[in-house]
């Protein structure tokens, strides 16, 4: 689907102000984007259409989750990364932040691929509020997916691995606006 049938798909529910459509590397449609709409009359309108047909494929759509920075949150998601980022290329993306303590590249887990996400975690928290409004811009041609990170814990001291150092992947989840999706759950 193009913005243009997104947007024609939404029109009913209200004004949309905004259509985040993620793309592949190859610049083909990952099926699954972000839709904004100019109040919450139209994001209820829109999950009222979940389940409809949109060019023949069914659409999930539902309330994406935002509610600002965890407390204590230190570290980001940046989803989208290109395969062949290095670790300078992304210290020196989110330098304006401030003082960034560590990076680690997301891996699959048997074959130790570069997964095209990484978590970044600051010194500061004030530094990750920075650091997601930089969502939506570009690294070295692909946009950029940039959200706080889940608190998961204690982390192990693993390596720091990236597409430089033999890695590949595939892209990762965005939170934003409303999602949808045109796959069908499992």
């Amino acid at each position: 689907a193009t913005e243009d049938d997104v947007r024609g798909f939404f029109a009913s529910c209200g004004t949309v102000t905004k259509v985040d459509l993620e793309m592949r590397q190859d610049g083909k449609p990952q099926g699954f984007g972000h839709v904004s709409f100019s109040d919450n009359s139209g994001m209820q309108a829109a999950i009222k259409k979940n389940g409809e047909d949109l060019l023949g494929r069914w659409v999930k759509v539902n309330e994406a989750k935002s509610g600002g920075a965890p407390e204590g949150c230190k570290t980001i998601f940046v989803g989208g990364l290109p395969f062949d980022v290095d670790e300078e290329s992304v210290k020196h993306f989110f330098g304006e932040c401030g003082a960034i303590k560590e990076l680690r590249w997301g891996e699959d887990k048997q074959t130790g691929d570069f997964k095209g996400y990484a978590h970044l975690e600051f010194m500061e928290e004030a530094s990750v509020e920075k650091a997601v409004g930089l969502s939506g811009a570009s690294l070295m041609g692909r946009r950029l997916r940039i959200d706080f990170a889940a608190q998961t814990g204690q982390r192990a001291n693993a390596p720091m691995r990236g597409p430089n150092q033999g890695g590949k992947a595939p892209s990762s989840y965005s939170p934003g606006g409303n999602a949808f999706t045109n796959k069908k759950p499992s």
